[in-house]
């Protein structure tokens, strides 16, 4: 009810919205080299209306996932082997990425999407699921297949990246007749429903700017819809090391959330 999802990263917000209708280029055969000698491979996942995003870049000379919000960016570098990114490239050709076949809708506004771009030796494959194009129905499964091994190589590549971090609730906090709710990067990390026994909440992020949202609700109060009613939310970004891991979270007499 009050949770969020993230990805990715989430890991994860990934948007497949695909048409019959139409088609785009059929090759006759595929254009992807066997076995190029310079691969770089670039995905990223806009957010649409929303002020957020994530990127992957891959290549033996520099790989990062990055994912942006409004407030903060986080970064993640990593090393990528000779083997590695060739292992990655047979997804591509195993699944015909050349050949996915991409079409225009009209009227279609505010969409968000992936894209990923493909670059040997010099020479471009883009393929777009964004905005007004879309992966056509016979390529979805294609597309979702070289979309997912990225991802799942750049989360496995960057999870080992990530330091043990220490949330705190004050005891104002504790005892103010709320129900709180906790999220770290879209992630819920505590729900008082569930963790109301708890004054502290252990979880991991990237040792990088990360964004807390501190959500309140009344108990004795619902909405339209029969739920808690919302009461007030506070954000706050913290860039954590591993020698500054506690983050606390506290609410004044006068009712306003804070967070050190």
């Amino acid at each position: 009810m009050k949770n969020t999802l993230f990805y990715p990263i989430a890991i994860s917000l990934l948007i497949f919205a695909c048409s019959g209708e139409g088609g785009g280029s059929i090759f006759n055969g595929s254009e992807l080299p066997a076995n190029p000698e310079k691969l770089t491979i670039e995905w990223s996942d806009g957010g649409g209306m929303l002020p957020e995003g994530e990127n992957i870049f891959i290549s033996e000379d520099s790989s990062y996932w990055s994912m942006w919000r409004l407030d903060y960016e986080q970064k993640i570098y990593f090393t990528t082997s000779s083997e590695e990114l060739n292992q990655l490239y047979q997804v591509f050709l195993e699944n015909d990425f050349d050949q996915i076949k991409l079409i225009e809708e009209q009227e279609v506004y505010d969409r968000g999407g992936t894209s990923i771009r493909l670059i040997t030796d010099g020479k471009y494959f883009d393929k777009n699921n964004s905005g007004m194009t879309f992966v056509h129905d016979n390529s979805c499964d294609n597309y979702a297949a070289v979309s997912d091994a990225i991802c799942s190589f750049a989360k496995e590549k960057t999870e080992s990246s990530k330091i043990p971090v220490k949330v705190k609730l004050s005891n104002s906090l504790l005892k103010s007749n709320y129900l709180i709710y906790i999220n770290v990067n879209d992630h819920t990390i505590y729900n008082s429903d569930r963790d109301s026994a708890l004054t502290e909440k252990d979880t991991v992020v990237y040792a990088a700017p990360n964004g807390f949202d501190v959500m309140l609700y009344r108990k004795d109060s619902t909405d339209s819809y029969g739920n808690e009613a919302f009461l007030k939310s506070f954000q706050f970004v913290k860039t954590f090391s591993a020698t500054d891991n506690v983050v606390e979270f506290g609410i004044t007499t006068e009712g306003d959330l804070t967070g050190k």
